[in-house]
């Protein structure tokens, strides 16, 4: 739980002011509605946020891989990073613009099929 946390942290940089746009939202192994590579989750408007956010992972404790979507805030960050925890663990996301950018990595990377 310490690493979802660690991970959630990660974001509320992400999660302020900006311009409204609407994005998937759900977190994976938390309750609410279902996510993975495939479920993403409902739509939301997000109030003061003109980007989206996609991440997964391989995280502690978790059985299946973790997925999060959700608004990411004002940030001047943009595209797709990863971290990797001395564990050994994988965190990889991307934050991206544009009405439900964060459906997939490859639409949040701005790549297609």
């Amino acid at each position: 739980m310490i690493k979802v946390s660690a991970v959630l942290f990660l974001l509320l940089p992400f999660m302020v002011l900006g311009i409204n746009q609407s994005c998937y939202k759900c977190t994976s192994n938390m309750g609410g509605v279902d996510c993975d590579e495939n479920q993403v989750g409902e739509i939301v408007e997000c109030e003061g946020s003109s980007k989206c956010v996609i991440l997964t992972g391989m995280i502690e404790g978790f059985e299946d891989i973790f997925w999060q979507r959700d608004c990411a805030g004002d940030t001047e960050l943009l595209g797709c990073y990863d971290i990797e925890y001395d564990s050994g663990e994988v965190i990889e996301w991307c934050i991206c613009e544009g009405e439900l950018c964060n459906q997939s990595f490859e639409t949040a990377s701005g790549k297609k099929n």
